[in-house]
């Protein structure tokens, strides 16, 4: 999977000012639907609604990055695509196997060791509503957290190293409901941010991040759907 020859970007003020907008936006619905104490299902359609918006507005707003990466992407797209179903297998196993480390060495109850937990033990409405959140989630997660803010901060002497630590960090902390605020279970998600900045930089072509990402939140989506049938 060779990369795309890519200049190193430069940072776009403005977008990223707007991006972070977009984010606080999706974050600010979470924080509310959650004070006001609404229905569990209500919750997760209202945040499963803001999260396709959230998806739509980040694509459009980086439209120019994402219609020439995925000219780039697309040659030899099965080949890529069985590739980056293999690598999001790996991540999904490794992250499986060093949650249940963290869990086992630091005696925390089992239930905290998988996002998908607060999904299996709750009604087939709420799974089913999750859904468009769960597969809308890497398109503007990628955008945000790889390209705002690691990516095009690459070629700035030192911040480069700092950024993609900064970004992976952040992502972790993003996904402290996932965990059910347990700090410490954070860090596979954080590992996961790294992995993917990685990749990114590596890659030069975020669709290799959005497509991995997309496949490990899918086999997440796959176990809860298959858990419905027993």
């Amino acid at each position: 999977m060779a990369p795309t020859d890519e200049p190193a970007p430069r940072i776009d003020w403005r977008k990223t000012g707007l991006a972070v907008l977009i984010i606080a936006a999706e974050l600010a619905v979470e924080l509310i639907i959650t004070v006001l104490k609404l229905p569990a299902l209500t919750q997760v359609i209202i945040f499963s609604i803001a999260a396709v918006l959230t998806m739509i507005a980040m694509m459009a707003l980086y439209w120019d990055i994402l219609q020439p990466a995925w000219r780039a992407f697309r040659t030899h797209l099965w080949r890529r695509l069985l590739l980056l179903l293999l690598l999001s297998l790996a991540i999904k196993i490794v992250v499986v196997i060093f949650t249940l480390v963290l869990v086992l060495s630091t005696h925390l109850k089992t239930g905290t060791t998988a996002n998908i937990a607060p999904l299996v033990t709750n009604t087939k409405p709420l799974i089913i509503a999750i859904v468009p959140a769960l597969l809308a989630a890497p398109f503007y997660e990628e955008l945000f957290f790889r390209h705002v803010l690691y990516y095009q901060w690459r070629a700035r002497r030192g911040l480069g190293i700092v950024m993609m630590l900064v970004s992976s960090v952040i992502f972790g902390f993003f996904h402290w409901g996932n965990v059910q605020g347990v700090v410490i279970l954070t860090i596979p998600f954080m590992l996961i941010g790294l992995t993917f900045a990685v990749i990114y930089r590596r890659q030069q072509n975020i669709w290799y991040n959005i497509t991995t990402h997309f496949m490990y939140n899918f086999s997440t989506v796959l176990v809860a759907l298959l858990a419905l049938l027993r």
